[in-house]
């Protein structure tokens, strides 16, 4: 992490990404007067939740993807002229006691990482569901901050 609202990704070798590493920035710092905290999840833990059956905003894998819409989602997480978003999401338990994501932003981009092979990577999360996404799919517990301890 190069400073508080921004977030630098490793991509692991051999994945097929055409670049090393992803940065991100926060999105709600500057917008709030208490911004939204950030949850370093596990990249497989929360791709699970994200493909609850109830979710209605499920993302396929990534082979599956029109050409045109990969090559957006690529092209946006180049980092060439703006640092994208990081994903924003929050986690509600579903009917059948399992926990589902739902995106505001952003989904499109966890799937990439995941498929990339990336292990942990930053959501940004409403505070009324940050300590349910750290317990759930986080490798760490927000901070007023929104940075991980």
């Amino acid at each position: 992490m190069e400073n508080k609202r921004i977030w630098t990704i490793e991509i692991p070798v051999g994945s097929g990404a055409p670049y090393s590493q992803i940065r991100f920035r926060q999105r709600s710092a500057g917008f709030e007067e208490k911004p939204y905290p950030v949850i370093m999840v596990d990249a497989e833990r929360f791709i699970t939740c994200c493909q609850h059956p109830a979710i209605p905003e499920y993302v396929p894998e990534v082979p599956l993807w029109e050409k045109q819409r990969l090559a957006k989602v690529i092209a946006n997480l180049s980092g060439h002229g703006r640092i994208p978003e990081m994903p924003i999401a929050v986690i509600k338990r579903q009917a059948d006691g399992l926990y589902g994501v739902e995106f505001t932003n952003g989904r499109h981009r966890s799937r990439l990482m995941h498929y990339w092979g990336v292990k942990s990577f930053p959501v940004e999360v409403d505070w009324s569901c940050a300590v349910l996404m750290a317990q759930v799919c986080g490798l760490n517990t927000p901070t007023a901050e929104g940075n991980p301890k």
